[in-house]
């Protein structure tokens, strides 16, 4: 109950306004509104230009929360939101000089609401239903046009606690996504609308094999989609606790991506060549496309050695298989064009492994350090069965190998909070993108129990630097804030 208003505003930030404010309406009835709105700078470029892509929203929502009895409780919640922001496309054409640049003007909307309800029975069993729909609405002019999708999902779960030893969760879910895509010259997809069903169900034993030593979590999701069919998705954990400070676990488990539209339906452009006649480059999706998987080993050690200082160490290895690729097809010709296609397969292969380590230090009450390193190293490999000219459409070079970072906070009276973080990120390979050191600090001070301002900067160490590849270049730049915050 009460309200709180948040106002934030600075060289990249314009303005974000946060209010909110919630009402007890008795008898176990509450009632919570919010709105907010954002107006964000536009990105800068490499030679110091304005990136087009500056943005503001706005949107606005609610909660409802009522328990009906002692053991029953409902939610009730819906956003809405409007917006609009720019952006740089580069895109093929079917005239000369068969390729252009456009400064497009996006616009954004959407809604959402949610309703929940949840029983308790004798003991620790719990049943919940759920059930939501979302719209959301974008306009993109130059690539896909308008794209309008609608979203159903309905999910159940049941908590039973079997035994002392078994404790089960199952359930199911159902979604149905229509989507429909106007497209343009450069990307369309065939058929333009698509209703699509996914099924799934699922359960999960925790068994306590040695209770308060030793326990297992064996679980398993079946999912039926209308791409691939029928996926089933295992899981196995295990958790040792040889002592009250050290914990040691383990884990297996299948994952899998299904396809999407953009791998059985779309048509995209990516060039057109000047001849007599033109001839176009053509990516087209693939019926048949499969489910990307994954199979992960995951282990991790986690201790408390002293009361000031937590050690955590996670490992993991993942076999990966079917991913994306790209393979050449027979040229054509279609609508007066010369056509060189290209199709969505799943010829790669691979694997990745790596891990991290993180620390907790609390030398005293007031002060505390975190750090952590995390190692990523990414192996992929066409498969022997892929057609000759095939590439792979997973790019490993996008990860960064190493990253670091080490972060501090200082409580000083009266009520003022320091906080310095540092972090180190590793080189990009394809395309190459250097490492870089960066800080960042907040200064905040509680004015008042009800009142609270701050100071932030983000990335102190350079004017501007890269952090990822784009068409143009983009680089984040040095950036201050300052918040306020209202409680009532």
């Amino acid at each position: 109950p009460g309200g709180m208003l948040d106002i934030r505003g600075g060289s990249a930030e314009h303005i974000i306004a946060t209010g909110r404010y919630g009402f007890d309406l008795g008898r176990g009835a509450a009632l919570r509104v919010y709105g907010r709105y954002r107006d964000r700078a536009p990105s800068r470029l490499s030679g110091d230009g304005a990136g087009e892509d500056d943005w503001e929203q706005g949107q606005g929502g609610f909660r409802a929360d009522l328990d009906p009895s002692p053991r029953d409780h409902i939610t009730l919640q819906g956003d809405a939101y409007t917006g609009s922001g720019g952006q740089v496309v580069n895109f093929a054409q079917p005239t000369p000089p068969f390729a252009g640049m456009a400064f497009d003007e996006l616009d954004v909307s959407g809604a959402n609401i949610l309703g929940r309800w949840t029983h308790r029975f004798l003991g620790d069993d719990e049943l919940q239903l759920q059930a939501y729909f979302d719209r959301a609405v974008r306009t993109v002019p130059s690539s896909f046009g308008r794209i309008a999708v609608n979203i159903f999902d309905l999910d159940l779960q049941h908590h039973i606690r079997l035994s002392s030893r078994h404790d089960l969760l199952w359930g199911f879910g159902y979604r149905l996504n229509a989507d429909t895509i106007s497209g343009t010259f450069a990307t369309t997809l065939v058929p333009p609308g698509r209703t699509t069903h996914l099924i799934t169900a699922f359960a999960q034993d925790e068994v306590a094999i040695f209770p308060g030593r030793l326990s297992a979590t064996v679980g398993a999701k079946l999912e039926r989609n209308d791409f691939s069919g029928a996926e089933l998705q295992p899981n196995l954990r295990l958790l040792w606790t040889p002592g009250r400070r050290h914990a040691i676990w383990s884990a297996i488990s299948r994952a899998v991506r299904i396809p999407s539209r953009l791998d059985a339906d779309v048509r995209f452009v990516g060039q057109v060549l000047p001849g007599t006649p033109p001839t176009q480059v053509r990516f087209d999706g693939n019926e048949d496309f499969d489910s990307e998987e994954m199979v992960s080993w995951e282990a991790g050690w986690r201790s408390e050695p002293y009361r000031s200082i937590s050690l955590d160490l996670s490992l993991y290895y993942s076999w990966y298989d079917r991913l994306r690729t790209i393979a050449p097809l027979p040229p054509t010709v279609d609508g007066g064009f010369a056509v060189q296609p290209f199709e969505v397969r799943n010829d790669l292969e691979g694997h990745a492994y790596g891990g991290t380590l993180a620390a907790s230090w609390r030398p005293a009450r007031d002060l505390v350090f975190r750090g952590s390193y995390t190692l990523l190293e990414m192996d992929l490999n066409l498969a022997g069965t892929a057609p000759p000219g095939s590439t792979p459409n997973v790019n490993p070079g996008f990860n960064p190998g190493h990253q670091a970072s080490l972060r501090s906070s200082l409580t000083l009276p009266p009520g003022i909070d320091v906080d310095l973080m540092l972090r180190y990120v590793g080189t990009l390979p394809t395309p190459p993108i250097s490492e870089y050191l960066q800080a960042d600090a907040r200064v905040g001070w509680a004015a008042r129990p009800d009142i609270s301002l701050a100071v932030v900067g983000r990335d102190l160490f350079a004017r501007r630097h890269a952090e990822f590849a784009s068409v143009p270049q983009r680089e984040i730049q040095r950036r201050a804030e300052v918040q306020f915050e209202w409680r009532f």
